[in-house]
């Protein structure tokens, strides 16, 4: 979330994270007393329907009361802060909680962990999941590419087919490489990589 409180985006997401781990029975929830967290939650439980969400709130400050969550939240925080000093790096220009880049970077930092981190049973979330490792096609956060539109094939023959973007991450259902162009998002199949650009505007 950009900012603690019922975020419309946040949520969306995490119902997909839900039906990524094949959660769509009851599930218990565990949130801190803040008022703005709990607005979140109750959305977030409204949203899931008939399906049933437990509400657990934890005692303030009680980091330890959340184990494991704590520890993952940590461990995304620093490979958002690497990604960020490499995306800043790249292109010249920093990047706060409100930057178009940063919940993009978020959620590919999310993505990343669940495929990459291994767990203490020496496996990776993705893995314990979907049976196998994931071995899907990456490129580097905010690297610049072409890629080519989705519905290439069904366009007039002077349309352009490719466009210039940056590579943002990728979706969690169709594996579909997530661009940002100068037109908005593309979800794409088809890649080519470009030399690094002067300056992000």
């Amino acid at each position: 979330m950009q900012n603690k409180g019922v975020d419309a985006l946040s949520v969306r997401y995490f119902l997909r994270f839900l039906a990524e781990l094949g959660l769509m029975g009851s599930i218990r929830l565990r949130v801190d007393p803040e008022t703005s967290i709990q607005a979140w939650a109750a959305d977030a439980a409204r949203k899931r329907g008939e399906s049933t969400t437990i509400i657990d709130t934890t005692s303030v400050q009680s980091s330890s009361s959340k184990g494991a969550v704590e520890r993952w939240s940590e461990t995304l925080a620093g490979h958002l802060r690497v990604l960020r000093t490499i995306t800043e790096g790249r292109w010249g220009c920093h990047i706060n909680n409100r930057h178009p880049l940063y919940q993009w970077m978020v959620l590919h930092a999310s993505w990343m962990q669940n495929r990459f981190q291994v767990l203490g049973s020496g496996r990776t979330a993705h893995a314990v999941v979907q049976g196998v490792d994931y071995a899907g096609e990456i490129f580097e956060f905010g690297q610049p590419l072409m890629a080519r539109d989705p519905e290439a094939l069904d366009l007039p023959k002077l349309v352009e087919r490719w466009h210039l973007g940056v590579w943002l991450g990728k979706t969690v259902h169709s594996d579909a490489h997530v661009v940002g162009c100068e037109h908005g998002i593309v979800l794409a199949l088809s890649l080519i990589h470009i030399s690094e650009p002067t300056r992000l505007r």
